[in-house]
Parts: C-alpha cells; sequence; structure tokens
C-alpha cells in the first residue's frame, strides 16, 4: 500500500472520507499520524518476530584505532539500534562482545592494547561512532560481526506513491494504529479497535514467521547460544 492508499484506507476505519475542513485531519497532517503509527508497528513487530527485519553487517579491524565512524567508516547509514555484535572467527563459534557502559570504561582501559586482537567489548559514544575496547593490536578484516535493526525512512506527504518499508501484510496495521491514535471514539469504540489492531498484529506474526522459519533466518539468543569462542568440530 502506498502513501495514498494508507490515507484512505485510514478515513475508511475512520468512518471519516472527507479532509478538513470537512473532515478532522489534512492529508498532509495525517501522513504525520501515519509515520508514528509506522514507527510503532515497526517496534511491536521487532518484539515478536526480531529475525524477520535483522541485518548484519562485517567490521574490519584497524590496528590501535579506538573509535569507528558508523555512516563513512562502516558504511552502515540505515542503523536504528544494535542487537549485539559477535567476534568473527573461522572455524570458532561467535561470540559476544559486552556492551560496555560509561561506568565500565575504566575496566577495559586499565589496559587498553592486549596481545589478543580481538576487543571484547563495544559502546556508542556518539550518535555515529563504536568505539571497541580493549584496542585491537593489529589489523584484521572481517573481525566482528554487528547484527542490527535498520531505520525505517518516514513516508514525505511531498511523494504519494511512497510505499512504507515494511511487509505488505504489515500495512493495515499501520493505518489501525493511525485510527488508535486519532482519538475520537467511545471507550468501547475504542476498545473495539484496539482488539482488531491485537487481532491483526497476530495474524502478520504468524505469516511472517512461517516465511522466515522457511528461510532459517533465526538467530539465537545470547541464552540460547553456548560454547562461544570454542573451535568448531566436524563430525
Amino acid at each position: 500500500m502506498d502513501l495514498t492508499a494508507l490515507l484512505a484506507y485510514t478515513r475508511i476505519l475512520a468512518d471519516e472520507l472527507d479532509a478538513a475542513p470537512d473532515g478532522i485531519f489534512e492529508d498532509a497532517d495525517l501522513t504525520i499520524v501515519l509515520n508514528v503509527a509506522k514507527d510503532k508497528v515497526y517496534l511491536d513487530l521487532i518484539d515478536l518476530i526480531p529475525q524477520r527485519f535483522r541485518k548484519s553487517k562485517k567490521i574490519t579491524l584497524v590496528a590501535s584505532q579506538r573509535e569507528y565512524v558508523i555512516s563513512t567508516g562502516l558504511l552502515v547509514t540505515d542503523l536504528m539500534a544494535i542487537e549485539v555484535i559477535v567476534r568473527n572467527i573461522a572455524g570458532k563459534r561467535p561470540w559476544p562482545l559486552i556492551e560496555i557502559t560509561p561506568e565500565q570504561e575504566h575496566q577495559f582501559m586499565e589496559n587498553p592494547t592486549y596481545a589478543d586482537t580481538y576487543p571484547s567489548g563495544w559502546m556508542r559514544e556518539a550518535e555515529d561512532s563504536l568505539t571497541f575496547l580493549p584496542i585491537a593490536s593489529a589489523g584484521l578484516a572481517d573481525a566482528l560481526k554487528m547484527y542490527y535493526f535498520m531505520e525505517i525512512p518516514d513516508l514525505s506527504y511531498a511523494t504519494p506513491t511512497g510505499v512504507p518499508a515494511l511487509p505488505r501484510l504489515a500495512h493495515p496495521l499501520i493505518c489501525l494504529d493511525a485510527l488508535r491514535q486519532w482519538g475520537i471514539r467511545t471507550a468501547e469504540g475504542q476498545a473495539a479497535v484496539d482488539a482488531r489492531y491485537a487481532e491483526t498484529l497476530e495474524a502478520v506474526v504468524q505469516k511472517l514467521s512461517m516465511k522466515s522459519a522457511l528461510r532459517g533466518a533465526q538467530l539465537p539468543g545470547t541464552i540460547e547460544m553456548s560454547g562461544y569462542g570454542e573451535d568448531i568440530v566436524e563430525s
């Protein structure tokens, strides 16, 4: 569904086919509501089926370099949130790096450079930078692998043919959440909209989970994985 269709469907659900002044919202204003709804739907889907939206990027370490610019150094321009960063050593199981808090930084800086090439922790000191500690003592290509969730671009009222970067099955959820924000219904009516959103979300998750399962794209969670850093033995 493009923006034109999303606007039309939202107005159908609201039983308000006309824009302002006959209705409450101009299409430009309703586009803002739809963008807020788009973000809410995306976060709900990430929470329930993260494997469907996960992306990855290999990171090359540079000797004695502490800070890496995400957009220009790592060439990742769509980062919203980092899920995990792991060591990417051939023949060994992935070892997750610790996300360092400001209070923990001194522990990693007491001996900032080790003989071990690979850092054991990371922190995001600025919006567009990553720091790896201890600092790598030697350069190594594709030494780390970052799993992350991408930023979903906003829809623009100036581009009515724009389509949300979400699976087609999830597009009606955007309209339903916009309706929840509308806030023009009675408590009973609002409860009905909430129930329909929950029902539709469950159906979308079931369908998208089936597709993801067929691809085998699931990344096991930290609790499920074992044998970090151990050699992989062929049987």
